[in-house]
């Protein structure tokens, strides 16, 4: 589903972003600021640290920037956010809170 153009129109992303990249430059473009940041599984890694294959739900294709990122292994008591996707989760936050501030309600003065 990240990876439809549907979505990635409504969202304003390309598609599959920040945790599916479909080749190994598009990674490293998108995670270049991240590399090797992050504990143990979560740690974020590439080039010379290693790869991650396997992403929205595919073995083989696509790569992930943590080996135990939570997008790859949601459903694992064990599994936490990566720094990519904190990130992600911060930016998405940022942007619901810029968009609640509004001004006041008349009703309300």
């Amino acid at each position: 589903l990240m990876r439809h153009p549907a979505v990635a129109e409504v969202i304003g992303e390309p598609i599959g972003y920040p945790h599916c990249a479909i080749d190994q430059d598009e990674a490293r473009r998108w995670w270049k600021d991240f590399k090797g940041k992050g504990e143990g599984d979560q740690r974020v890694t590439f080039d010379d640290l290693g790869w991650n294959k396997g992403c929205l739900y595919m073995d083989d294709q696509f790569y992930r920037p943590s080996k135990r990122s939570r997008m790859r292994d949601s459903n694992s008591p064990d599994a936490a956010f990566d720094p990519v996707e904190k990130a992600q989760i911060q930016k998405r936050l940022d942007t619901i809170a810029a968009r609640m501030r509004v001004a006041p309600h008349a009703a309300t003065k």
